[in-house]
């Protein structure tokens, strides 16, 4: 038995055909996953997905060994130049289908695109499935904590939560006030209620 949580992943044939663009995307993951192939890029261009910080994945057969893929894996503040630039160069010839990955709130930062660029780059070289085109790697941060190196304002609890856990979250119940079992919802009742009575400061909310 494992803890995995099963997802439904919603597709979308943006030609009508299974040869054509895609796009993926997964409830309450605010990602948003565009692929297709090579021979597609100016309709590609034209998505304004691309247009977004994010990863990217270039691949195809592997020159030196047809029965394998060839990979490269890289980031950009705009996606889409980025691959322009690539489909003027002559170092990738093997390329023959694209992948874009992007946030669809546009909340994907910099940082965010090399800590995944990063991250995928480790998990391919770990799996050994394909022939990785890349040099080496952009150091992943040290510690186990991803920190947001901006203020960032969500919509709501269940989004806040969503974001920290990677999974749909139940905001009003599941979040904690810090050192206690009293949830959100209680304990913004209770701000209401003594709002105008005696007005304190907030406690800390923790998951």
């Amino acid at each position: 038995m494992t803890d995995a949580i099963g997802r439904s992943v919603r597709l979308f044939l943006v030609d009508g055909k299974s040869t054509g663009l895609i796009t993926a995307e997964i409830m309450n993951w605010t990602g948003h996953v565009l692929t297709g192939p090579r021979a597609e890029l100016p309709k590609f261009l034209a998505r304004p997905e691309v247009a977004r910080t994010g990863v990217y994945l270039l691949h195809g057969r592997d020159p030196d060994n047809p029965d394998r893929t060839m990979l490269y894996i890289g980031e950009s503040d705009l996606v889409g130049t980025r691959l322009k630039k690539h489909n003027q160069e002559d170092k990738r010839d093997y390329w023959e289908r694209t992948c874009v990955i992007t946030s669809k709130d546009q909340n994907i930062t910099k940082a965010h695109a090399r800590y995944l660029e990063s991250r995928l780059i480790g998990i391919a070289a770990k799996a050994k499935r394909a022939t990785l085109d890349n040099g080496t790697a952009p150091p992943e941060p040290d510690s186990e904590w991803l920190i947001l190196n901006e203020d960032v304002a969500f919509s709501s609890p269940s989004a806040a939560g969503a974001v920290v856990l990677g999974r749909s979250f139940a905001g009003c119940t599941e979040w904690k006030v810090k050192g206690t079992q009293q949830t959100y919802a209680s304990w913004q009742e209770e701000q209401i209620a003594q709002a105008e009575q005696d007005p304190t400061a907030p406690a800390e909310l923790g998951a």
